[in-house]
């Protein structure tokens, strides 16, 4: 099996990587060929969850907040309605 040393990564990139191998219970070393693996030998089988998003619209991280704020009440419960028969 062939090896392969990477020159100059930066600071924020190595985070990113050691926060990834945490995550996924690996060392640096083998979250590095799963990402490789998992990009550059994607299968024909892709994800097309996203395809038609351009069609739907796409909420921002703040639409989604103002959205969860304005509705937070229609999921609290009145303890007056679960007393009445």
């Amino acid at each position: 099996m062939k090896s392969v040393t990477i020159h100059g990564i930066d600071e924020a990139l190595m985070q990113k990587i050691t926060e990834a191998s945490k995550e996924r219970g690996t060392s640096r070393n083998r979250t590095i060929k799963e990402l490789l693996q998992s990009t550059l030998m994607e299968s024909e089988a892709t994800d097309h969850a996203h395809d038609f998003d351009d069609l739907f619209g796409v909420w921002s991280v703040q639409e989604k907040a103002e959205f969860d704020a304005a509705v937070r009440d229609f999921s609290r419960v009145d303890e007056a309605d679960w007393n009445e028969s």
